[in-house]
């Protein structure tokens, strides 16, 4: 009883735990807390399927709050996070803490346990990104329509460093051409994204086969603080040096 960790022949970075009867907090001390510090330490990120099935029975007070101080904690060791139970009100509060943290989490009932599987298992959320410290370089690659978890894990980057260093020096964005966004909401978040980070980026570098590059970047001038230029796809070195030379 309590939670179980199952085997798992896809990628290293899919954990799949099931939980049973009553969920103590010692359940999270024992089985959890070290799967996302590992992940937390190598600087990794997770890809969690949470199951609770038919013979999970709730948690004890002091469960339901370490429940809540793992997740605070652990957050950013999290890539995404697949709930799966026929429980409507887990399910809720997944979907509430979904909207606060910067991973993606998609609820499951038991029967489309298969389906929260092949989401862990699916090409990566559209945007990945890395952090050159040393330059203060943030390198992004877009394969996919945009959503509003890519900007909140983004941001979350670029704020530490901000923080750190009170400005970013360049800002690198690779992609074959621009996917658009999911829905309007993340077309907003990206806006809002641009509002609150312009005046703290020095350079803005756009590796992008696409005329709406050109267009951003002659727009760029006008509006933003940063530094804006167009390259073509294959240039990516070019744009890096270009992003470097700050100075």
């Amino acid at each position: 009883m309590g939670f179980r960790i199952e085997e798992n022949s896809s990628s290293e970075d899919v954990v799949i735990i099931s939980a049973s009867g009553q969920i103590s907090a010692e359940d999270y001390q024992e089985v959890i807390l070290p799967v996302l510090e590992k992940f937390q330490t190598s600087g990794k990120k997770a890809r969690l399927l949470l199951h609770f099935g038919d013979d999970f029975k709730g948690y004890t007070a002091k469960g339901a709050w370490e429940d809540a101080r793992v997740g605070l904690r652990y957050m950013h060791a999290i890539d995404r996070c697949a709930l799966v139970s026929d429980l409507p009100w887990m399910r809720n509060i997944a979907h509430i803490t979904g909207s606060l943290i910067p991973c993606a989490v998609n609820t499951y009932t038991n029967d489309q346990l298969s389906e929260a599987k092949k989401w862990l298992d699916s090409g990566e959320l559209g945007l990945d990104h890395s952090l050159d410290r040393s330059a203060g370089i943030v390198n992004v690659n877009i394969s996919a329509p945009l959503s509003s978890v890519n900007f909140e894990i983004l941001a979350h980057t670029v704020d530490s460093h901000i923080r750190e260093n009170g400005h970013l020096n360049g800002l690198v964005i690779h992609a074959k051409h621009f996917p658009g966004w999911e829905n309007l909401g993340s077309m907003i978040r990206h806006i809002s994204f641009i509002k609150n980070h312009h005046e703290k980026i020095r350079r803005v570098a756009l590796v992008i086969d696409s005329s709406l590059a050109d267009l951003a970047e002659k727009l760029g001038g006008h509006f933003l603080k940063a530094e804006i230029r167009h390259f073509p796809y294959d240039q990516l070195n070019q744009a890096n040096q270009w992003a470097r030379e700050i100075s």
